[in-house]
């Protein structure tokens, strides 16, 4: 696909910001992308994400790029922020965008729109209206694991796992969402997993994730100065939620002595206090640090001797690849996204059904490379 051939593209991004992860780096690759393939690309998205872009747009030119800046009135945004109420307020979004963008464009207005974030195949779109081809997609959300890998889990992070497990199902039957997937010309699916679990439009799907690692994304790699080569260096980059698998890393870590390994956590999220307590409960020799920004990443990728992350339902694990790009060795899990990271013979990926089992075979190997070090 060229300029020459395809004019105009519209994308709705709700997550669209320069140099972040996860989802904000998929939406802001996908107008990058864009800016290169077609002649004038317009990006509905947030206002919250408006200074963010303004920023990068003060030192980058994007000439064919406009930015159209959309929310909810400040009642709704204020139900989302007291209640955490992000994807009931980004369907609603999705929804509002059509009134939005009716006043500004007429029906086919464009030759392509794209829906890039969220990635999730929950969210309905209306971009088709106004374009002659409607892509959907990256879209994911359909990951699932064992159900007992919730055991371990307080009470409020096993309600939230169910109710999101239900509420695949549920999506699957939501009529606006049925619209968007029967308008799509074209639908990006991110994983395998997500791929075989939705039961429609096989045919106009392909699979691919959402995003590769940019190498500009980061600074120049420099190791980490504060270093100890005398005991095996853990790193865990990621928000401090339960399904990101921090706690089977922090269970397995119990018995092996703390004097033998030391374990950063970067990032942040509703249940840092929890691992916080557990790590003091259980004396680990865990090292909590507060938001990293991206580009600030690769000292402490490339000063670990192993990134570790046991996500239950990540789409893509982006962070496991940029832990690659910086050379550093993973051990991971195989759920969701992760089952397509391309590993090789330095990397560990444990496999297991059986929640006892998969944290044991953790344990395993955390001992296996942390006595094994010379």
């Amino acid at each position: 696909m060229t300029k020459s051939n395809c004019k105009s593209i519209l994308l709705s991004a709700y997550a669209c910001e320069p140099y972040k992860g996860s989802e904000p780096s998929v939406g802001w690759k996908y107008v990058i992308d864009s800016s290169n393939k077609f002649s004038s690309v317009h990006v509905v998205t947030r206002r919250n994400n408006k200074s963010t872009i303004d920023a990068y747009l003060n030192t980058h030119r994007l000439k064919n790029v406009t930015f159209h800046y959309h929310d909810l009135n400040k009642f709704f945004l204020f139900l989302k922020r007291k209640f955490n109420l992000t994807n009931i307020y980004a369907y609603l979004w999705e929804i509002s965008l059509f009134f939005f963008l009716a006043r500004k464009f007429g029906n086919n207005y464009f030759d392509v729109s794209r829906k890039v974030t969220f990635v999730s195949y929950k969210f309905p779109s209306f971009l088709w209206f106004f374009s002659k081809k409607f892509i959907l997609g990256p879209i994911g959300g359909g990951e699932n694991f064992p159900i007992s890998f919730i055991k371990y889990f307080p009470i409020k992070a096993k309600v939230k796992e169910l109710f999101r497990l239900l509420l695949n199902y549920f999506y699957l039957f939501d009529p606006l969402v049925i619209l968007t997937f029967c308008k799509a010309d074209q639908i990006q699916v991110v994983n395998s997993t997500t791929y075989n679990f939705l039961p429609y439009f096989k045919k106009k799907s392909f699979i691919q994730p959402a995003i590769s690692v940019n190498p500009f994304d980061f600074n120049e790699f420099k190791s980490a100065s504060n270093r100890n080569n005398k005991i095996t260096q853990f790193l865990y980059v990621g928000r401090l939620i339960h399904w990101k698998g921090l706690l089977f890393a922090l269970m397995a870590l119990r018995d092996i002595p703390s004097f033998k390994y030391h374990l950063k956590v970067i990032g942040s999220g509703s249940d840092e206090a929890f691992f916080k307590n557990y790590v003091q409960k259980y004396n680990l020799n865990v090292e909590f640090i507060p938001n990293v920004p991206r580009r600030n990443l690769s000292s402490y990728f490339t000063s670990c001797d192993y990134f570790i992350f046991f996500s239950l339902h990540d789409s893509g694990g982006m962070v496991v690849k940029e832990a690659k790009y910086h050379g550093a060795k993973v051990i991971i899990s195989n759920f969701g996204g992760l089952r397509h990271i391309n590993t090789d013979k330095n990397d560990i990926v444990i496999r297991s059904i059986k929640v006892v089992d998969f944290i044991s075979k953790i344990k395993e190997t955390f001992e296996k490379v942390i006595f094994s070090q010379k």
